[in-house]
Formats: C-alpha cells, sequence, structure tokens
C-alpha cells in the first residue's frame, strides 16, 4: 500500500444474552472504553470508534432504505482505524490486552463458548476515502449534465 494509507477495520458484534441494550451501551462506553484508549493509543491506533446499532434503529433501516438493502442484525461495531495493520494484530497479543481488555468483553459482549473469540463476529479490512467530510465535498465537482443540474437543485 503507498505510503501514508490508513486501513479501517470494522467488526460487528452481539451483546451479551440477557443483557439490555442499554446495560451493554452502558457498560461499552463508560467502562470498556477507558480501559480501550491507552492500549490503542499506546499500540499507534489512531482512532477507535463505536457505534451501537440499537433495535429500533436496525428495524428502522430495515423498512426505510430505498435501496432494499437489509441490515446486519449486530447490536454493535467497532472502527480501528490504523497505519501499520500488522502492528494492530500485534497489540492482541499484548498483556494488557490479555489480562485487562479481553476479559472485560465476557461482561457485555456475546462471546460464546471460545476463549477470546466473540460468537458470530464479523469483521472487514480495508481502505477508505472521504467523499464528503463536514458538510463538504471532498472530491471534484461531477459534470452534470443540464437535466442532472435541474433534478439536483429541483
Amino acid at each position: 500500500m503507498p505510503e501514508g494509507t490508513i486501513y479501517r477495520v470494522t467488526v460487528f458484534f452481539k451483546r451479551k444474552p440477557g443483557t439490555t441494550e442499554e446495560q451493554f451501551n452502558h457498560h461499552w462506553e463508560k467502562v470498556h472504553g477507558p480501559l480501550v484508549a491507552p492500549w490503542a493509543i499506546k499500540h499507534g491506533i489512531i482512532q477507535y470508534t463505536q457505534f451501537f446499532t440499537p433495535s429500533h434503529l436496525r428495524q428502522k433501516i430495515s423498512s426505510d432504505v430505498p435501496s432494499g438493502a437489509s441490515s446486519l442484525d449486530y447490536d454493535a461495531g467497532v472502527d480501528w482505524y490504523v497505519k501499520d495493520y500488522e502492528k494492530y494484530e500485534a497489540a492482541y497479543k499484548d498483556p494488557y490486552y490479555i489480562n485487562v481488555i479481553e476479559p472485560d468483553e465476557w461482561n457485555f459482549v456475546d462471546k460464546g463458548t471460545g476463549k477470546g473469540s466473540i460468537a458470530g463476529a464479523v469483521s472487514t479490512l480495508g481502505t477508505f476515502r472521504n467523499i464528503v467530510e463536514g458538510g463538504k465535498s471532498c472530491v471534484a465537482e461531477a459534470d452534470l449534465s443540464e437535466e442532472q443540474r435541474k433534478l439536483l437543485d429541483g
């Protein structure tokens, strides 16, 4: 990859059975997040973003999206932005992760029966580009036909 490439690792997962959405969200943000932040910084993770996907919003996207796309049936996801993917992978061997972060996941994440794994989790790895950021375009203006321009402005 070219110099300056930033990788985005996204992981979707479910909450621990018997845990309400409110309990899950509270623990993940207020307890787990503060445990993860110093470890992430130590290992060169440049951004750690938690996102919550409560059931009422998953239902809304399933019924309201014009494209007909279905929603992912997960309670949450995390985005990790990293410059060095190998360093990111190695961070999971850190004793702090093994003895502090991973054990805390059992308090709110559906870990199934496997030590260290997250039951049914789905991950992606790729690069990203911003097309719109801060309400402004980050790309060249499209060469729109007069009809396209009228539709856009209408």
